[in-house]
């Protein structure tokens, strides 16, 4: 796995960039192993407000070939409208899973893309976007990089 850090599990998590809209930031690094893949900590998102954001992370030195991405997430009440998706971003070009549906606590959807191509001097950014209602929650867990 080339994530640093994927399951939240370390104290630094500065390797990791949350960008968010509105107003303050929904997520929080939550020590809870009743809400997490693996260990005790995942990121956790809620807000009493709709919520938007990013959580991504850079990865550079990696050699050519071809990769695949995954996560894990679970969570519920992000309304019908909500946009959830793993994504991978090489030199300008974005891939992106599938939408996620997240239907209830501890029910772990696993979004997944196949087939990057790098060039071993490119870098790679990992990361899940999140759109969701008012009160929507979860937690995702266990990134992973992996040459194919």
């Amino acid at each position: 796995n080339c994530i640093e850090n994927p399951s939240f599990e370390e104290k630094n998590v500065s390797m990791w960039n949350i960008i968010y809209g509105g107003k303050k930031n929904p997520t929080d690094i939550q020590n809870k192993s009743s809400d997490a893949m693996t260990g005790d900590n995942s990121l956790h998102f809620w807000d009493e407000s709709a919520q938007e954001f990013r959580a991504e992370q850079t990865v550079s030195g990696l050699a050519a070939g071809t990769y695949a991405v995954e996560a894990n997430m679970q969570g519920g009440d992000v309304g019908a409208d909500a946009e959830i998706y793993l994504y991978a971003t090489v030199n300008g070009t974005t891939y992106q899973s599938e939408p996620v549906t997240l239907s209830g606590w501890c029910n772990w959807q696993v979004p997944q893309i196949t087939g990057i191509e790098l060039d071993g001097a490119s870098d790679i950014t990992v990361g899940v976007y999140v759109k969701c209602a008012a009160g929507g929650w979860g937690t995702i867990d266990d990134f992973y990089l992996y040459k194919e």
